[in-house]
Protein backbone atom coordinates (compact mmCIF):
# COMPACT_ATOMS: atom_id res chain seq x y z
CA UNK A 1 0.00 0.00 0.00
CA UNK A 2 1.23 3.51 -0.85
CA UNK A 3 1.58 5.96 1.51
CA UNK A 4 -1.27 7.71 0.51
CA UNK A 5 -4.46 7.71 2.63
CA UNK A 6 -7.23 5.85 1.33
CA UNK A 7 -10.21 7.47 -0.24
CA UNK A 8 -13.34 6.11 0.28
CA UNK A 9 -16.74 7.80 -1.68
CA UNK A 10 -19.64 6.88 -3.44
CA UNK A 11 -19.02 4.49 -7.13
CA UNK A 12 -20.36 6.55 -10.18
CA UNK A 13 -20.80 5.13 -13.56
CA UNK A 14 -17.04 6.04 -14.74
CA UNK A 15 -15.87 3.65 -11.50
CA UNK A 16 -17.73 0.83 -13.69
CA UNK A 17 -14.56 -0.59 -15.77
CA UNK A 18 -12.44 -0.41 -12.94
CA UNK A 19 -15.00 -2.32 -11.03
CA UNK A 20 -15.15 -5.03 -13.61
CA UNK A 21 -11.99 -5.28 -13.89
CA UNK A 22 -11.31 -6.02 -10.50
CA UNK A 23 -14.08 -8.88 -10.78
CA UNK A 24 -12.17 -9.90 -13.84
CA UNK A 25 -8.65 -10.88 -11.67
CA UNK A 26 -10.71 -13.61 -10.06
CA UNK A 27 -11.98 -12.03 -6.81
CA UNK A 28 -15.99 -12.63 -7.47
CA UNK A 29 -18.26 -13.76 -10.07
CA UNK A 30 -18.07 -11.15 -12.18
CA UNK A 31 -22.10 -9.84 -12.96
CA UNK A 32 -23.58 -8.43 -15.84
CA UNK A 33 -22.16 -4.60 -16.48
CA UNK A 34 -26.23 -3.44 -16.99
CA UNK A 35 -26.90 -4.62 -13.76
CA UNK A 36 -23.77 -2.66 -11.90
CA UNK A 37 -24.30 0.09 -14.26
CA UNK A 38 -28.59 0.20 -12.42
CA UNK A 39 -27.20 -1.02 -8.89
CA UNK A 40 -24.71 1.99 -9.05
CA UNK A 41 -27.57 4.41 -10.27
CA UNK A 42 -30.08 3.05 -7.92
CA UNK A 43 -28.56 1.79 -4.49
CA UNK A 44 -25.63 2.70 -2.02
CA UNK A 45 -22.37 1.43 -3.81
CA UNK A 46 -18.82 2.64 -2.86
CA UNK A 47 -15.56 2.63 -3.85
CA UNK A 48 -12.26 2.45 -2.26
CA UNK A 49 -8.87 4.29 -3.95
CA UNK A 50 -5.86 4.04 -3.35
CA UNK A 51 -3.46 6.06 -5.43
CA UNK A 52 -6.27 6.66 -7.39
CA UNK A 53 -6.99 3.44 -8.08
CA UNK A 54 -9.69 0.96 -7.11
CA UNK A 55 -8.43 -1.28 -4.13
CA UNK A 56 -11.99 -2.31 -3.22
CA UNK A 57 -15.54 -1.17 -3.27
CA UNK A 58 -19.32 -2.48 -1.94
CA UNK A 59 -22.24 -2.52 -3.66
CA UNK A 60 -25.92 -3.25 -2.46
CA UNK A 61 -29.63 -3.28 -3.36
CA UNK A 62 -33.04 -3.55 -1.59
CA UNK A 63 -34.18 -6.22 -0.16
CA UNK A 64 -37.03 -5.17 1.14
CA UNK A 65 -38.68 -1.39 1.53
CA UNK A 66 -36.82 -0.78 4.67
CA UNK A 67 -33.60 -3.33 4.31
CA UNK A 68 -30.78 -2.95 2.15
CA UNK A 69 -28.94 -5.75 1.17
CA UNK A 70 -25.08 -5.50 0.45
CA UNK A 71 -24.68 -8.24 -2.27
CA UNK A 72 -20.83 -7.87 -2.27
CA UNK A 73 -17.99 -6.31 -0.63
CA UNK A 74 -14.78 -7.12 -2.36
CA UNK A 75 -11.19 -5.65 -1.32
CA UNK A 76 -7.70 -6.82 -3.56
CA UNK A 77 -5.96 -9.14 -1.46
CA UNK A 78 -2.72 -6.47 -1.07
CA UNK A 79 -4.92 -4.34 0.44
CA UNK A 80 -6.39 -5.96 2.95
CA UNK A 81 -6.42 -5.99 6.71
CA UNK A 82 -5.93 -2.27 6.24
CA UNK A 83 -9.22 -0.96 7.55
CA UNK A 84 -10.77 -0.46 3.95
CA UNK A 85 -14.02 -3.04 4.14
CA UNK A 86 -14.60 -1.65 7.07
CA UNK A 87 -14.31 1.71 5.35
CA UNK A 88 -16.16 0.65 2.40
CA UNK A 89 -18.91 -1.01 5.31
CA UNK A 90 -19.37 2.23 7.01
CA UNK A 91 -19.95 4.32 4.22
CA UNK A 92 -22.66 1.87 3.11
CA UNK A 93 -24.53 1.84 5.99
CA UNK A 94 -24.42 5.93 6.81
CA UNK A 95 -25.79 6.37 2.89
CA UNK A 96 -28.46 3.61 3.27
CA UNK A 97 -29.41 5.10 6.28
CA UNK A 98 -29.56 9.01 5.12
CA UNK A 99 -31.79 7.07 2.04
CA UNK A 100 -34.42 5.94 5.29
CA UNK A 101 -33.27 2.23 5.40
CA UNK A 102 -33.87 0.70 8.20
CA UNK A 103 -31.57 -2.95 8.75
CA UNK A 104 -28.68 -3.58 6.49
CA UNK A 105 -28.74 -7.83 5.58
CA UNK A 106 -26.54 -9.81 3.70
CA UNK A 107 -25.87 -13.15 2.83
CA UNK A 108 -22.42 -15.42 3.55
CA UNK A 109 -21.70 -18.13 2.31
CA UNK A 110 -18.28 -20.10 3.20
CA UNK A 111 -18.12 -21.56 -0.02
CA UNK A 112 -16.84 -18.15 -1.21
CA UNK A 113 -15.64 -16.94 1.88
CA UNK A 114 -13.22 -14.02 1.78
CA UNK A 115 -12.09 -14.25 -2.39
CA UNK A 116 -8.68 -15.37 -2.28
CA UNK A 117 -8.09 -16.58 0.84
CA UNK A 118 -10.00 -19.77 3.28
CA UNK A 119 -10.35 -17.01 6.45
CA UNK A 120 -14.55 -16.72 6.97
CA UNK A 121 -15.85 -13.62 6.54
CA UNK A 122 -18.68 -14.01 9.79
CA UNK A 123 -15.89 -12.34 12.22
CA UNK A 124 -15.62 -9.23 10.08
CA UNK A 125 -19.36 -8.88 9.93
CA UNK A 126 -19.95 -9.49 13.53
CA UNK A 127 -17.21 -7.17 14.71
CA UNK A 128 -18.41 -4.07 13.00
CA UNK A 129 -22.07 -5.03 14.24
CA UNK A 130 -23.49 -7.70 12.52
CA UNK A 131 -26.19 -10.17 14.25
CA UNK A 132 -25.42 -13.66 12.67
CA UNK A 133 -27.55 -16.91 12.24
CA UNK A 134 -26.43 -20.05 11.06
CA UNK A 135 -28.76 -20.71 7.79
CA UNK A 136 -26.96 -24.23 6.78
CA UNK A 137 -22.80 -25.09 8.52
CA UNK A 138 -21.42 -23.01 5.44
CA UNK A 139 -24.10 -20.01 5.34
CA UNK A 140 -25.04 -17.48 7.35
CA UNK A 141 -27.71 -15.15 7.23
CA UNK A 142 -26.34 -11.44 9.13
CA UNK A 143 -28.07 -7.97 9.67
CA UNK A 144 -27.68 -4.70 11.46
CA UNK A 145 -29.95 -2.13 12.40
CA UNK A 146 -29.12 1.27 11.06
CA UNK A 147 -31.07 3.64 13.71
CA UNK A 148 -29.15 5.43 16.14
Amino acid sequence: MSEEPVVVREATLRDLPDMMSVFRRGYAREPKPAMMRELIERFPCAVALNDNKISGFAYSRQATPGALELLNLLVLTEMRDCGIGTKLLSLTERTASQLGYETLVLYVSLFYGVAGSKRSPVPFYTANGFQVQAISSSEFFCWKSLSN
